[in-house]
């Protein structure tokens, strides 16, 4: 019973409105009232929900909705204004869209390197070198070391000759390598310009530099160029991790 009477009462308004509305021309329009508007009525009919102006309908139906021709016409320029803001809203997000997916393209076509740089990249990867490093000093942009590479390899049996050689690449300084006086440090290095300092004499002097990663050897303007390694035979270098030879360049 009470959800019988919840359903009534939620029915009385559209009830009330269910009727025979009149237009300005005396015929009768059969449908039901869902709500009224200050220029018109939302009227439900057999064929679906339509709005019927106010301007046709008759005169009595006029003042029980208390129309307002002044306020109608309002009403209709506040409808028109509301949908064209949402039409401009919606060519704006458009048009963010567009200039958004325009810009991802440009920026991932400027990430694509030029042919130029494509070639010192390739340059810049085969100049890598396995090196062992004995740090002099420890900076929070490097290490100051003096670095070596081994070459050749030790002696499988005690008729062969032990070829292993060390070649000593001077002092060098290698970017974001974090390590103390004392320590030592092995790994693969590129080659990447030069670095400045000064000595404990209070003078000015350069050494060459390098990074531990492709990367970092690129953003400090490598070109691929490196100190001058003595060459060997290939099959008699000694292999190193990671596929590196003592001195030589990654094998590919």
């Amino acid at each position: 019973m009470k959800r019988l009477s919840f359903l009534l009462l939620a029915l009385l308004p559209m009830l009330a409105f269910a009727e025979d509305i009149k237009r300005a021309d005396g015929t009768l329009l059969k449908g039901t009232i869902v709500r009224a508007e200050p220029d018109g009525l939302i009227v439900q009919t057999d064929a679906g929900v339509e709005k019927v102006d106010f301007v046709f309908l008759a005169t009595e139906v006029q003042k029980h909705f208390n129309y307002d021709a002044a306020k109608a016409q309002a009403y209709r320029a506040s409808q028109v204004a509301a949908r064209q803001q949402v039409v401009a809203q919606q060519v704006a997000q458009q048009a963010a869209a567009v200039r958004a997916q325009a810009e991802a393209v440009a920026e991932k076509q400027s990430q694509q390197p030029t042919p130029e740089e494509a070639a010192r990249r390739i340059m810049v990867e085969k100049s890598v070198v396995f090196v062992t490093a004995e740090i002099a000093q420890g900076t929070t942009k490097g290490c100051r070391a003096i670095l070596s590479v081994k070459n050749g390899r030790a002696a499988a049996t005690m008729l062969e000759k032990d070829t292993r050689t060390t070649t000593s690449l001077g002092q060098g300084f290698i970017y974001g390598l974090e390590a103390a006086s004392g320590d030592t440090w092995q790994g693969k290095v590129y080659p990447a310009g030069y670095y400045h300092y000064t000595n404990s004499f209070g003078e000015e002097d350069t050494i060459r530099a390098y990074t531990t990663t492709l990367e970092q050897a690129i953003a400090h303007g490598a070109t691929g160029e490196g100190p001058t390694i003595p060459s060997m035979n290939p099959g008699s270098l000694r292999q190193l991790p990671g596929g590196l030879r003592g001195g030589t360049l990654l094998d590919k």
